[in-house]
């Protein structure tokens, strides 16, 4: 995944030969690990809770432990009154969150839509609220500033008092154990030097229309790379919760150290 999220987690990987890097949206990711394509995926982290066999690697992944300001419900009427939001259709884990936070927060269980949101159309669009997410989110955060919005890092905190994870790097199934601890030593290893680059992957943004000031803020502040007990005891309860919603099966941890 291309996000500016996500690019710690796998930048420091390009020109390593022993890797090759495989850009793709999470459907098809999902689907490459699956079929045994790929041996590992950046994926949301839903698809770990969807795809029975594929292992989770311990210690790295995206997380928040607050306000992750690239994860929102932008609001065009009061809370209260939302009756259809609009999904992102980038990220299931996503919009599973949306769901959670909509019913055990505000006790609603809106209408929703599947459908694309540009951020220049957050003002005048049809439906109540739309959860935007990555890096069209950090461009509607710049267009429309004082658009009111929930912040779903944060509502999960205030909800469960745990951080959550977003994405994690998932393992295909059959991979023997010798070879999946080599690999996830690999991208523990990659996640690390990954932080040191975070000041490199911010300049490169201001290609994107970015401020890189604002991007390496993000990254050091908003994001946590660093996967420990707190982060999979929040990724347990996120399980529990989308499972119970029907939005996904539910598995106990399967994690490669």
């Amino acid at each position: 995944m291309d996000y500016l999220n996500a690019r710690p987690l796998w930048y420091a990987l390009r020109g390593n030969p022993r890797f090759e890097l495989v850009p793709a949206i999470p459907s098809q990711l999902a689907f490459m690990l699956k079929s045994g394509e790929i041996q590992a995926g950046l994926l949301p982290v839903i698809e770990y809770f969807r795809n029975p066999g594929v292992r989770l690697v311990a210690g790295c992944g995206v997380a928040s432990r607050g306000p992750v300001s690239s994860v929102k419900v932008f609001l065009r009427v009061p809370v209260k009154d939302i009756r259809r939001v609009r999904l992102d259709a980038a990220s299931r884990t996503s919009q599973a969150l949306a769901r959670i936070v909509l019913k055990a927060r505000f006790r609603l269980e809106p209408e929703f839509i599947e459908q694309a949101v540009e951020p220049a159309e957050l003002s005048t669009m049809a439906e109540d609220a739309a959860l935007v997410i990555g890096d069209p989110c950090m461009k509607a955060n710049a267009l429309h500033p004082r658009m009111p919005a929930l912040d779903l890092g944060e509502e999960w905190k205030r909800i469960t008092g745990l951080p959550f994870v977003y994405a994690g790097w998932l393992v295909r199934p059959g991979l023997d154990t010798a070879q999946g601890r080599e690999l996830a030593q690999h991208l523990r290893a990659a996640s690390e030097q990954g932080m040191g680059l975070v000041g490199e992957i911010a300049r490169e943004s201001a290609a994107q229309g970015f401020k890189p000031a604002d991007v390496e803020r993000y990254l050091r502040q908003n994001i946590h790379y660093h996967i420990g007990e707190p982060e999979l005891a929040g990724l347990v309860d996120f399980g529990r919760r989308a499972a119970h919603m029907d939005l996904c099966g539910f598995r106990e941890l399967d994690v490669i150290s």
